[in-house]
């Protein structure tokens, strides 16, 4: 099985959302397929790292990451 993390897409459906860690559609199909093509079970693209690396540490950091991110 495998998890792709996706990150805050620039889309209609992330418009609303002021943020630098936006990635283009592209850049996020990229990172499934490169995954995808490696095998990767676990696939975290842009900021999505980030906030995995955090919730491993503590769920607390994964939440002012995000929120970080978005302004929250």
């Amino acid at each position: 099985m495998f998890e792709f993390m996706a990150p805050l897409v620039d889309s209609p459906f992330s418009g609303g959302v002021v943020s630098d860690d936006k990635v283009s559609v592209a850049d996020a199909v990229d990172g499934l397929f490169l995954g995808l093509e490696h095998d990767d079970l676990e696939m975290q693209v842009g900021i999505t790292r980030d906030v995995y690396e955090a919730l491993r540490a503590s769920t607390d950091a994964a939440v002012r990451a995000v929120n970080a991110s978005t302004g929250g």
